[in-house]
């Protein structure tokens, strides 16, 4: 069970780093696009092309 906890630490800790860049990657995009993103927004949902 230790063994399978520390494994599952170290899966958390990649994924949020993951998380952190894809969302740092989306908020350029977004810059980018801006418009686009804002009439995407107001259909009440998000979509990253």
């Amino acid at each position: 069970m230790k063994s399978n906890d520390s494994i599952l630490k170290t899966v958390l800790l990649l994924h949020s780093q993951v998380q952190d860049e894809t969302f740092r990657q989306i908020s350029q995009k977004g810059k980018e696009m801006g418009k686009g993103m804002k009439m995407v927004q107001k259909k009440g949902h998000l979509q990253y092309s």
